[in-house]
């Protein structure tokens, strides 16, 4: 085949039962001769049938014939190769309307996605951001150096000095009993939604089956226990780092999420519980409450030390408890500043992953399903009372409102009226 500057082609070559030989050929060239001589090589010693648009609008198919030059070329080869046209009528029928259907269902479908996720809790849509983003890729290395010295920060060699150990208690837990109730517990408690390890058995699938799964998964267990043995796959970890805060490029901004077989799980947490029986009852350390009221009278606050295993925990200013930052003078700008940036995050990678062709509807569920819940995530605990920080959560709003209508000249009470939606402050 000639190779003229403009050749388009592609050539697959299908398997199929032994002695035929299908050879698929994808190609897109001007019509000249030179190709027109090469079909008809081809023809007078191969099988062939020519599927595709053959960009020849002028050509009358039922006579077999042209006025123009490259079309008549066209017709009088398909008539000394013999060739018989089998579609005689146009196939391309919604030219002009193609991209808009395309639109129009993307957009449906990017709505059902949100409705999901607004009403049913359904987390597909994270999937769907992810994918059109493709934020799932993780930064390269700088440098081997940076390679030896992340290893050596989380793994140790085989002749590391292990930690110090206690003294040995009074009461010990010599053994642990598994019963058929312990197992079909710890099956109905997993949680269906969970990433399966490397043995690929889902947890929904553990929890669906608990009844009949439970007796043979106990005696694999005590077996397990009787043999101190456990396979080398429930041992093994698919480990997804996720990222923290800061800079995406480096490694050391992300957090490693452990993934274990579900059997594993399952094993972990009945040990938990015969742990967490056993030591219940038992005293605690004095170390862990360095401070007993006997008597009603206030007191002006104490600050004690802590101790673990004779250790002084260090104080901080300044900790995050369940998603919200506390600072020791009771002051909640760092909090604001904190949800303010994540917010300004989402609404990026919204209009990233949304266009402007998504409709209002499903931009403002998107705004009040994910932005709104941020900015408002325990806010009876910290209501902000100076106008720096109603400041700093309206300004939030006020670009999510933009984007919602795909508005930025209007004010920001009339996009507020527009979307149905208070200010913050209120």
């Amino acid at each position: 085949l000639p190779s003229p500057e403009f050749l388009e082609l592609m050539t697959v070559l299908v398997q199929v039962p032994h002695p035929v030989v299908l050879c698929l050929v994808h190609v897109y060239l001007p019509p000249q001769a030179s190709l027109i001589d090469f079909l008809s090589d081809l023809i007078s010693t191969h099988n062939v049938i020519l599927l595709g648009d053959f960009n020849f609008p002028d050509i009358d198919w039922s006579s077999l014939s042209s006025p123009s030059g490259p079309s008549y070329l066209f017709t009088e080869f398909a008539f000394r190769a013999n060739l018989s046209q089998h579609i005689t009528t146009p196939t391309h029928l919604r030219e002009a309307t193609l991209q808009e259907e395309i639109s129009i269902a993307r957009s449906n479908y990017e709505a059902a996605l949100v409705d999901k996720f607004a009403f049913s809790n359904d987390s597909t849509i994270y999937s769907y951001i992810r994918n059109l983003l493709r934020s799932n890729s993780l930064p390269y290395f700088v440098s081997f150096g940076d390679k030896s010295e992340c290893s050596d920060e989380v793994f140790l060699p085989d002749d590391a000095s292990v930690p110090f150990s206690l003294q040995t208690p009074a009461q010990t837990l010599d053994s642990i009993e598994i019963s058929i109730q312990d197992v079909f517990s710890a099956l109905v408690s997993l949680n269906p939604s969970k990433a399966t390890g490397i043995d690929g058995i889902p947890a929904r699938l553990l929890k669906s089956f608990a009844t009949p799964l439970c007796e043979p998964i106990h005696h694999l267990l005590v077996q397990c226990f009787a043999q101190s043995y456990l396979s080398l796959e429930w041992k093994t970890h698919l480990i997804t780092p996720i990222h923290k805060s800061g800079d995406k490029s480096s490694v050391t901004n992300y957090r490693p999420i452990s993934l274990l077989c579900c059997i594993s799980n399952v094993l972990e947490k009945i040990i938990f519980d015969k742990i967490a029986d056993f030591i219940q009852p038992h005293f605690v350390s004095l170390q862990k409450s360095s401070l007993i009221t006997f008597c009603s009278v206030r007191h002006s606050p104490l600050f004690s030390s802590y101790y673990i295993n004779g250790q002084t925990i260090p104080q901080k200013s300044i900790i995050r408890d369940l998603g919200v930052i506390f600072e020791s003078d009771l002051s909640w700008s760092k909090h604001m500043n904190n949800i303010a940036a994540k917010s300004y995050q989402t609404i990026g990678l919204l209009r990233r992953a949304f266009p402007v062709s998504t409709p209002i509807k499903t931009k403002k569920l998107l705004f009040l399903s994910l932005v709104i819940l941020k900015l408002t995530y325990c806010s009876p605990i910290w209501r902000p009372n100076l106008v720096k920080d109603i400041t700093i959560l309206e300004r939030v709003q006020k670009r999510a409102t933009k984007y919602t209508l795909n508005d930025y000249s209007s004010d920001y009470k009339s996009r507020l009226i527009s979307l149905q939606i208070l200010p913050l402050m209120y």
